[in-house]
């Protein structure tokens, strides 16, 4: 089943209250999601040849079981692509739409959670698909200007990002 074949199972007062169970603290945030699935449901999939994975995965650092939403290569080209897992953080929504969900997500959420993380994971970096379009054009801004400085400066913007959300992520009020 495509992620635009999901979309047809479910309509938004259904979803919006699922969202509302699954990330209690995106209350504020519903008109936004409301605004991009009625979006996903008007676009036309465009076949893309990745699978989207939905599964449980508990992070070291805080012990959080959380929904990892990511894709790996239907067919794979080499050894290479077999085990890997691409972020789609970057994708285009109809290529989204075309994209098969993995039987395993289902299992591991039924459909219309699967659906709520999928949408969730969409929006991460704003509700509307142009936004995906600005934050891939930062990113390749960021790693222009990062590829122009000289290698000494660039090694003192590498960051292990495990260590710094352990550094960085307690809910305590800094001292002022």
């Amino acid at each position: 089943m495509t992620l635009k074949d999901l979309t047809t199972h479910f309509e938004w007062p259904e979803l919006e209250n699922r969202l509302l169970k699954l990330y209690s603290d995106q209350k504020d945030s519903m008109e936004g999601f409301k605004e991009a699935y009625t979006k996903l449901k008007s676009l036309q999939p465009i076949k893309y040849g990745m699978t989207i994975l939905v599964t449980p995965t508990k992070e070291d650092w805080d012990e959080m079981e959380y929904a990892h939403v990511n894709a790996r290569y239907t067919i794979p080209k080499n050894e290479e692509q077999k085990g890997m897992t691409y972020s789609l953080m970057v994708t285009p929504w109809p290529k989204w739409l075309g994209m098969e969900v993995s039987e395993e997500a289902f299992a591991n959420y039924g459909k219309l959670d699967t659906l709520a993380h999928i949408l969730w994971e969409m929006t991460f970096v704003g509700y509307k698909e142009e936004s995906v379009t600005e934050f891939e054009e930062e990113l390749v801004q960021q790693k222009l200007e990062c590829e122009e400085m000289p290698k000494e400066k660039r090694n003192t913007l590498e960051v292990n990002v495990e260590e710094w959300l352990k550094n960085n992520n307690d809910d305590e009020p800094e001292a002022e």
